[in-house]
């Protein structure tokens, strides 16, 4: 699984898959987050990082979205990180009660 679309690049690496989210994660992005989701299901996905390093802009369907690719995982087992999370996106997951769908919560990166 490799593509990088407008707000969601995904690399697969040793068997860890990592989805960067550039810019803004919200409405617009919807289609595109749902389509990411569906190609995690069908892949497989049990090993997954989130990197918001350059996420812009979050609203309640970005937290929807990540929540969901969490889920996705997360229902086989797998295991979720999430990576370099600004204070907006961690303090959005925490009021949604999704912190728990992650295995180390919001981890900068050295």
């Amino acid at each position: 699984m490799e593509s990088s679309p407008e707000h969601l690049a995904v690399t697969s690496s040793g068997g860890t898959t990592t989805v960067r989210v550039i810019g803004d994660l919200d409405l617009h992005a919807r289609a595109e987050a749902e389509q990411l989701i569906h190609q995690v299901e069908c892949d497989g996905v049990d090993d997954l990082i989130l990197d918001l390093k350059r996420l812009g802009f979050i609203d309640s369907t970005g937290v929807s979205a990540l929540l969901s690719l969490a889920h996705t995982v997360r229902k086989r087992y797998g295991r979720v990180r999430l990576r370099n999370a600004p204070e907006r996106a961690l303090f959005l997951l925490d009021v949604r009660g999704g912190m728990g769908m992650f295995d180390d919560r919001g981890k900068r990166s050295a």
